[in-house]
């Protein structure tokens, strides 16, 4: 793991002192070097405090976690073609969506006018490509792909009944108070799913959210004509994390790549709020995915917030860079050299800096699926290392996933689910694709992320 945070506070130390030679304010604000060190102090002090705000987002997961806790009590949950006749106070999604705390992507509403306006979450688009898998719903925006999203909301109800719009691919999985009713995942039905939570009688303030894939929508919430729904407050040290890259940072190879792909399941070790899945698959550092009519991730960076409108630069606190993997091969009949590649990867991270200036930035080394990892993959991860070497961001770090070779990557071995070989983790870690991590592949990166970034915040001001 590469890291310069020491330099930060370097850096800090500095600009402290310049600032305090600026002889005023108005000197300050008309000399353009002062005035840059001002900038430059403010974004300083915006990475310390987003420092501890992770910290402590990180011991609170790390003691209380859905991923690790008990599943929900004294609940049952049922799901059904038809609603629930007995729960008339009814709150469609579309015209109530200030009712609801969402995550993963922006609410947008669709189907309609008033109470036929059901929610998506679009997070990432794969323009110039127009064949998103939300093009179908929201059709203005023929771009736009969604991945995992939640809705939480609370109430007092002791029958809750979750409307979706489904598909029996598509999955969900729902928490009572930080605690799944079930952690695997539930399939959907052929259209609309009516998810009846309940609580047998017992009738107490709760905190119910909804966690969904892909093409689900959420439709509304129906609850007794005795109680209704209400918002709940943002918590403690909201998180605000992006995930770009290939199809792995997607999600795909994952029973749910919005559920289970390991940016989600990174976000929740972490205690991260909000994580948006901005990756574009058979993308890279310089492969656009021609045949796929998508673009290189220097193509992307400018759209992220444009999908995402619903956050500014200030709001995205971390951001996972992992790519590589597709500037492996040919590209358009070329096989560029592993600096190619670097050199093209650190003018990303340089555009995505200027874009996010106080975001954490976390680059990955490059994925090696079934390779091994070969000579070429770790030639390709050195190149990147040295070259986030070089760049010397102070707000970023670099973490290998590729070791010295086969036996300490983090998956190695050239086998996979249904095909093993016996000679590495990569049996149960790349899924029957050949390609992508399965369930198990895709918890070993986030668990070996998570404990990278636990690393260097630990390592902050020690």
């Amino acid at each position: 793991m590469t890291r310069a945070a020491p330099l930060r506070h370097f850096a800090a130390i500095v600009l402290a002192l310049a600032t305090c030679c600026a002889a005023s304010a108005s000197f300050a604000q008309s000399d353009p070097v002062a005035r840059g060190l001002s900038v430059r102090a403010r974004v300083e002090a915006r990475a310390r405090a987003q420092d501890d705000q992770l910290k402590r987002a990180a011991q609170r997961a790390a003691a209380n976690n859905p991923e690790t806790a008990d599943v929900a009590g004294n609940v049952t949950m049922t799901v059904s073609s038809s609603a629930d006749a007995t729960l008339t106070n009814v709150y469609a999604a579309g015209p109530n969506a200030a009712l609801f705390l969402t995550t993963g992507g922006k609410a947008t509403a669709a189907g309609g006018t008033g109470n036929n306006q059901y929610l998506y979450f679009p997070a990432a688009s794969i323009a110039p490509a127009t064949s998103g898998n939300l093009s179908g719903v929201l059709p203005s925006t023929p771009d736009y792909n969604a991945w995992g999203w939640s809705a939480a909301f609370e109430t007092d109800s002791d029958r809750i009944e979750i409307r979706l719009n489904t598909c029996t691919t598509c999955l969900f999985r729902i928490q009572v108070d930080g605690h799944y009713v079930t952690k695997s995942s539930t399939n959907g039905l052929n259209y609309i799913a009516y998810v009846v939570l309940d609580f047998a009688g017992s009738r107490k303030p709760r905190t119910i959210t909804i966690e969904g894939s892909d093409t689900n929508g959420l439709r509304g919430v129906a609850v007794q004509p005795t109680s209704n729904i209400w918002r709940p407050d943002n918590g403690a040290d909201r998180i605000v994390a992006l995930a770009t890259g290939d199809s792995y940072s997607e999600g795909q190879g994952a029973t749910s790549p919005g559920l289970f792909g390991w940016p989600k399941v990174l976000g929740r070790l972490m205690g991260w709020t909000d994580v948006r899945q901005v990756a574009v698959g058979g993308t890279g550092y310089l492969n656009p995915a021609t045949g796929l009519g998508r673009s290189k991730i220097s193509a992307q960076i400018d759209r992220w917030l444009t999908v995402n409108s619903d956050l500014t630069a200030n709001d995205v606190d971390v951001i996972t860079v992992a790519a590589g993997y597709n500037d492996y091969g040919s590209i358009g009949g070329v096989t560029y050299t592993p600096e190619d590649i670097a050199t093209q990867a650190l003018a990303d991270w340089r555009a995505i800096r200027t874009l996010l200036p106080g975001t954490l930035i976390v680059v990955l080394g490059p994925y090696s699926g079934t390779r091994g990892p070969d000579a070429r993959t770790l030639a390709i991860e050195a190149a990147l290392q040295a070259r986030f070497t070089q760049w010397a961001d102070a707000n970023a770090l670099f973490v290998p996933v590729n070791g010295s070779g086969a036996g300490t990557a983090w998956i190695f071995g050239t086998g996979r689910v249904g095909a093993t070989r016996g000679n590495g983790n990569a049996d149960i870690a790349i899924s029957t694709d050949g390609v992508h991590p399965s369930d198990a592949g895709h918890t070993i990166y986030a668990r070996r992320t998570a404990n990278a970034i636990r690393a260097w915040l630990s390592a902050i001001g020690s």
